[in-house]
């Protein structure tokens, strides 16, 4: 996407290692169009600048500046992932100090699976905590096995939980705001997260690839118009604008909002985690109660596992940190059993939109192709085949000088013209000329699904399968049945046209 490249932020870490002197002083107008964006990162900047009583281009500015700064490190939709059908999973690790590159390549593996959430690096008990998403235990089983198995080495001690209800889940501390719009009296609707009753997880409308992809783009940068997102994916900036308001409607998506750099604030991390005795219906309400209006807890989530609840405290000094504690030990003593506190030292990812929930909705791709010279209904019928075996038809049009090779004689067409004329056509979805050195080069760049053969089409083809196998491709490989082909035949239909 051509985006300006300031409002790109790559989302890394919440928590990170900095200098002293990279600390940020916010003043007044910047807490105030920072806790805007946290409400609602979409909102337009001449919205913003009526509320901060600065002219649009100020407020521009000042966002461009935080994001140079790294301050602001993302503009990201809140995603229900309940509502596609995904789980919320922590792993902790405690490590052999003794082999550090192996531990390097075990953070490496995991920030880069598709379905990780977050990997934070703690200073205590625990050296290693990472959260992934799966569609139930069974599959969460089988991704730790598989991101651990070979560095079993280096573990010495692992704890897993399952969240199992939301309490409290946003992305600032509420402190943040303390007296940021008393004079105006804003109220904001920063509640992030929550949890989703068996109701309202189903749902009437089902996403298609264009809702992922439009959500892949606003997980970049949610700030980005719906006429760039339309450039981006082949819509109209009515239809992406439709399909957010839909998902937004659905409760797929349940605002926008922005990821801050906590420790440029400032801030500090820490993981609070208590195993309690009973949670009756009167001390959970209390317990939620309690989280939502605490200044500084950012999460809170009850959890299944060694422990029962899980909260994350994020505070500007220890003073904070040792009072917040204190409240929760004093409030809910009679049913907390034990507990333990864990420093965070370095959040090494924070992914918004894991890749698995674009790869789970990804297109299967089909291979068709040919000469294409004079196009007949025989044409349009092997089209309409192919595409009943994928969702996107990609159609290779054979230059002239493999024609020529093939068939001894030249098309009666340009290769332009036959793949303008292949364009046009409305079940093709992407049309393009063939190779003219190696042709299996195209194949492994267009790395299809499924590769959709004519019923007379063999030069090239007969070592298809042996070829692609040595590639380390393996597209399912189907012959197409005839369509009259009596009547329609591309040298049949030639000779009649001369």
């Amino acid at each position: 996407m051509r985006q300006n490249s300031s409002l790109r932020p790559k989302l890394h870490g919440r928590i990170t290692e900095i200098e002293e002197n990279t600390k940020i002083k916010l003043d007044i107008k910047d807490k105030k169009i920072i806790a805007l964006l946290a409400e609602d990162a979409r909102m337009p900047l001449a919205q913003i600048a009526k509320q901060v009583s600065l002219s649009r281009d100020a407020v521009d500015y000042r966002i461009k500046q935080l994001v140079a700064y790294g301050l602001i490190i993302g503009f990201v939709p809140v995603l229900m992932l309940k509502k596609f059908g995904y789980y919320w999973f922590h792993v902790y690790l405690l490590l052999d100090e003794a082999q550090k590159e192996i531990q390097n390549e075990l953070i490496n593996a995991l920030k880069n699976h598709p379905n990780i959430r977050s990997v934070m690096e703690y200073s205590d008990r625990w050296d290693i905590e990472f959260i992934l998403i799966a569609e139930n235990s069974i599959e969460f089983d089988s991704i730790v096995t598989e991101i651990i198995s070979n560095k079993a080495g280096i573990i010495l001690e692992k704890s897993m939980l399952e969240v199992i209800k939301y309490y409290k889940s946003v992305h600032i501390p509420n402190i943040f705001y303390q007296h940021i719009f008393e004079q105006d009296k804003h109220t904001l609707k920063n509640i992030g997260e929550s949890d989703l009753s068996p109701e309202e997880i189903r749902t009437q409308y089902s996403l298609d690839f264009k809702d992922i992809q439009i959500l892949n783009i606003l997980s970049k940068n949610c700030r980005v118009s719906t006429y760039k997102i339309a450039e981006e994916i082949n819509l109209s900036a009515d239809a992406i604008s439709y399909r957010i308001k839909r998902m937004i409607n659905d409760g797929y998506i349940e605002k926008f909002t922005l990821i801050l750099n906590l420790s440029m604030l400032n801030y500090e991390w820490y993981t609070f985690a208590i195993q309690i005795k009973t949670l009756n219906e009167d001390n959970e309400r209390k317990f939620r109660e309690f989280v939502r209006n605490n200044p500084y807890i950012i999460r809170a989530v009850k959890v299944l596992g060694r422990w029962d609840l899980l909260l994350y405290i994020v505070t500007d000094n220890a003073a904070a940190f040792h009072h917040t504690i204190k409240e929760i030990k004093s409030n809910f003593a009679n049913i907390i059993n034990s507990y333990q506190t864990w420093s965070a030292y370095k959040e090494h990812t924070y992914n918004h939109f894991p890749i698995i929930l674009e790869t789970k909705y990804k297109k299967k791709k089909v291979l068709v192709f040919g000469t294409f010279d004079i196009l007949h209904p025989g044409h349009l019928q092997l089209f309409k085949d192919a595409k009943k075996y994928g969702d996107h038809l990609t159609v290779v049009v054979s230059r002239n000088s493999t024609v020529k090779k093939v068939k001894g004689s030249l098309p009666k067409y340009d290769e332009a013209d036959r793949l303008e004329h292949v364009k046009a056509i409305d079940i093709v979805d992407e049309a393009m000329l063939g190779n003219i050195g190696d042709k299996y080069e195209m194949i492994e760049e267009i790395h299809p699904d499924i590769i959709c053969l004519g019923y007379d089409q063999h030069h090239f083809t007969d070592r298809l399968a042996q070829k692609l196998k040595e590639m380390h491709i393996n597209p399912k490989i189907v012959r197409l049945q005839p369509y009259k082909e009596h009547k329609y035949k591309s040298s049949k239909l030639k000779e009649e046209s001369s």
